[in-house]
């Protein structure tokens, strides 16, 4: 098993260490801290070729990509929202549809009041 490691990439200073998962990660996985960053992450589990090399490239890869994905611009999320009502849809107002739309109140009116 490869020990801890630290090095240097894009003026940034990464520092590897393979650990063992607990709760939901099991097996030993690569945990890595970037300077500037306060977030520690645990993209991948450890596994026998690992070279300090392997190691690195993957990391400078998945922490590049994460660089990227963060300044992207956030796009709108329609598919969340709930959708508008499409016209003629639901009720009619204004006595368009005649009685259909106030039955119940003709059905009060017509019926005698109870003694």
């Amino acid at each position: 098993m490869l020990s801890p490691f630290t090095f240097e990439h894009g003026g940034r200073s990464y520092t590897c260490t393979p650990e063992k998962g607990s709760g939901t990660l099991n097996g030993t996985w690569w945990w890595f801290n970037v300077s500037y960053d306060q977030q520690r992450y645990a993209p991948f589990e450890y596994a026998k070729g690992d070279t300090q090399s392997s190691v690195q490239s993957r990391i400078i890869a998945y922490y590049e990509h994460r660089l990227w994905a963060r300044e992207q611009p956030t796009l709108p999320r329609n598919g969340m929202a709930r959708p508008g009502r499409p016209a003629g849809s639901g009720k009619q107002q204004n006595g368009q549809n005649g009685a259909a739309g106030n039955g119940a109140a003709v059905a009060a009116k017509a019926a005698p009041a109870k003694k």
